[in-house]
């Protein structure tokens, strides 16, 4: 069984939730508010790729083969 994780918007779909003020961010949430907001024109893209590369992309597909 194969698992892989193509997803390549799933960084710029939580940031576009949290400039709306759909989603607010905890102060323990440092991390995703540098990647996310204040850096992402600099680091947003390489953030994504990590993810995809990762397998930690939120949409993930598992292909099975029957034997």
């Amino acid at each position: 069984m194969d698992v892989f994780t193509p997803g390549k918007v799933d960084a710029a779909l939580v940031r576009k939730k949290i400039l709306s003020g759909d989603f607010v961010l905890d102060m323990k949430d440092d991390f995703i508010k540098h990647v996310l907001i204040d850096k992402w024109k600099k680091i947003g893209n390489n953030f994504q790729h990590f993810l995809v590369n990762n397998v930690m992309s939120s949409n993930m597909w598992a292909v099975a083969e029957k034997i």
